[in-house]
């Protein structure tokens, strides 16, 4: 989530925000098209985020100043979490559809290109 207010897409920033998500049924599309079907009887299922980067002001008590989210702990992967995250990778994924250069033959979406990638371990695989 970008704020593109340049371009007409801003949203709020003096006032503390939520994110939520939702996990949603890909069975047709997101398994190799349908091919490698969802075992639901493995539910409830754990979903993480990959690439995501919040970039927050976390509020400090009683001061108009904040910290960067971003800074110290919150930055990145270290070299053994890449690792650890490649391995994963590797043997969990069936489908990155930021990989699926036929459905995506002009082009892949915003959010998969290079430059817009915020953890760069796919360079790695």
């Amino acid at each position: 989530m970008h704020n593109r207010q340049s371009i007409g897409v801003a949203f709020p920033t003096r006032q503390p925000m939520k994110l939520y998500t939702t996990l949603w049924n890909g069975d047709s599309w997101a398994t190799r098209w349908g091919q490698v079907k969802i075992d639901w009887s493995k539910a409830p299922f754990i979903a993480s985020f990959r690439n995501f980067n919040a970039n927050a002001c976390i509020p400090l008590p009683n001061s108009s100043n904040c910290l960067d989210f971003n800074s110290g702990k919150n930055k990145g992967l270290n070299a053994e979490k890449r690792k650890k995250l490649k391995e994963i990778h590797a043997k969990w994924v069936v489908y990155d559809y930021c990989r699926d250069f036929r459905r995506y033959a002009r082009g892949l979406p915003y959010e998969c290109r290079k430059n817009n990638r915020l953890l760069a371990i796919e360079d790695e695989y």
